[in-house]
């Protein structure tokens, strides 16, 4: 894990140290540092370049693996051409806040980083406008900042056991990029090292591309208070610039097919950039725009047959509407049956109910008719019984002489019967 540590001598975002620094303006890159400027650093200086550098290539292990095989974008080696325009100081300066944001970051102690007094506020606000970074974009300013650390600090490339050879005596620095290379590789190093893709520089004509910081070509304007805080505001919408996603990769294909063209019209009007730089800048974006035609071909391929599915997946779509179409309508026409079933149940049960008050009343008048019967035989016998007695009474005797008794009953009997006819 990364401990954040007391820089020595860095200059703080202050128009006092800025003032100083900017006397000397220039429109070209930062050198890297001479022999002579070796010297006269200090101890601490040299420490604090090569922990930077250690530990932001510890923080970008898996993004370096992935630009050493793929090569570096057009984009970063543009942001790491404008940090190469920074002074010494400046450069510190921003290198010190990527690697303080790094730490807060692997930490995750704080939500920014805290204020210091000794800052300008200016550089305050631009230090915690770095914890509004997404990861990719910090990731893309930390590899930045490495890359231009390798560059100017030759010693930060040196591994951990290498002992440090003696500083020979100093030499003029070279003008072009090829000789300083050279002859910072054979002074610093037994052995020949190969210049990382991000340390390529590329010219650039157009205005609208010149960094924030790029000092002013009027000597005036560098050496006013004005210029710097106008810097500091273009450094703060930079980082904002960072936040705010971009429509980079849907015109990257435009881009590179755009770049390749005026890199070829550039090349054939200023005969200065046939070097081995530009021939680097050049194959790569070959390499790229072939890349992408092969990206672009796959892509085609992957579309068709998502086609083919598509039009598999409509065709199945249609046939299962077909399906549901059908089952809906032999719903409805159950639901039809149904309600016909239903009316005729119910008249069913209507005359059900009425078939059995029928049979109640019948069942009434049933028993009212046996009722009847069983009366009419009570009076049948009962009259049965009268008339045998009658007959027995109205049998004369042998002397012919009917007695009282058995006329009365007889009157008795015919008044019962008249009565009971009516």
């Amino acid at each position: 894990m990364p401990t954040t540590i007391d820089s020595p001598t860095l200059s703080s975002y202050s128009c006092h140290d800025t003032l100083s620094s900017s006397s000397s303006t220039r429109s070209s890159s930062t050198p890297p540092i001479s022999r002579q400027q070796a010297r006269e650093m200090s101890l601490g200086e040299l420490s604090t370049t090569k922990l930077y550098r250690t530990e932001l290539k510890v923080y970008l292990t898996q993004y370096l693996e992935k630009e050493a095989s793929q090569g570096a974008t057009i984009k970063r080696i543009t942001s790491r051409r404008k940090l190469s325009k920074l002074n010494n100081g400046q450069f510190m300066e921003l290198a010190r806040d990527v690697y303080d944001e790094m730490t807060r970051r692997c930490e995750m102690k704080d939500p920014f980083l805290p204020v210091h007094d000794e800052f300008h506020p200016r550089r305050n606000q631009a230090r915690q406008k770095l914890a509004t970074l997404p990861d990719c974009r910090f990731m893309y300013l930390s590899s930045d900042v490495y890359h231009e650390l390798s560059r100017r600090y030759p010693h930060t490339r040196m591994e951990k056991n290498d002992a440090l050879p003696p500083l020979p005596a100093p030499i003029e620095y070279s003008t072009t990029i090829t000789t300083a290379t050279a002859a910072t590789t054979n002074e610093w190093f037994p052995q020949t090292v190969i210049p990382e893709k991000g340390s390529i520089q590329i010219e650039d004509s157009d205005p609208a591309s010149i960094h924030p910081l790029d000092y002013s070509d009027s000597p005036q304007e560098s050496s006013s208070s004005s210029n710097w805080t106008d810097s500091l505001d273009s450094l703060i919408a930079d980082i904002d610039s960072m936040v705010r996603p971009k429509s980079y990769l849907g015109n990257r294909s435009f881009s590179h097919s755009s770049t390749g063209t005026a890199s070829t019209h550039t090349h054939s009007k200023h005969p200065s950039l046939t070097n081995d730089g530009d021939l680097l800048v050049l194959l790569e974006l070959k390499q790229q725009i072939q890349h992408l035609e092969d990206s672009e071909s796959s892509l085609q391929q992957k579309c068709d047959h998502l086609n083919q599915e598509n039009q598999t997946l409509l065709h199945q779509h249609r046939q299962q509407e077909e399906v549901v179409q059908k089952v809906k309508r032999e719903i409805a026409e159950l639901l039809d049956q149904l309600d016909t079933l239903s009316s005729k149940n119910a008249a069913l049960l209507a005359d059900r109910d009425a078939a059995y008050e029928r049979l109640d009343s019948m069942q009434d008048e049933i028993n009212d008719w046996q009722a009847k019967h069983h009366q009419l035989l009570h009076q049948q016998q009962e009259e049965d019984q009268e008339q045998e007695n009658v007959l027995d009474l109205g049998s004369s005797k042998t002397d012919g002489v009917i007695s009282q008794e058995t006329l009365v009953t007889y009157q008795t009997c015919v008044d019962a019967l008249v009565k009971t006819s009516r």
